[in-house]
């Protein structure tokens, strides 16, 4: 059963959570100032697909990167804030200006 592993990085936290078919498999919470993803298996066997949000730094992101290699993610998706999504429309004159945890 694949599962997807959904990342919110704010300016004070890290949260993670596995889930499948509607189910949480697995979550954690650690301190954006030093992110920690630890999935141990049989869990970490299932992830399949990693979503991030983040607004903090390239940094964090090398080191979920990097946690994500221990796992067999198949696609990883960064989600940013941008002109348009479906009927939404980003207001801002610099979509890259909202930060992505506001435009999700």
């Amino acid at each position: 059963m694949p599962a997807v592993l959904c990342i919110d990085v704010g300016n004070t936290r890290l949260k993670w959570q596995v889930a499948s078919a509607g189910h949480v498999l697995a979550q954690g919470v650690t301190a954006s100032a030093a992110p920690a993803i630890e999935i141990s298996d049989p869990v970490g066997a299932l992830v399949t697909h990693a979503v991030v949000s983040s607004v903090i730094g390239a940094a964090t992101t090398r080191v979920i990167e990097h946690a994500l290699d221990l796992l067999p993610v198949a696609s990883l998706r960064f989600a940013s804030s941008d002109r348009t999504w479906g009927p939404l429309r980003n207001g801002y004159v610099d979509p890259d200006r909202l930060g992505v945890d506001r435009w999700l």
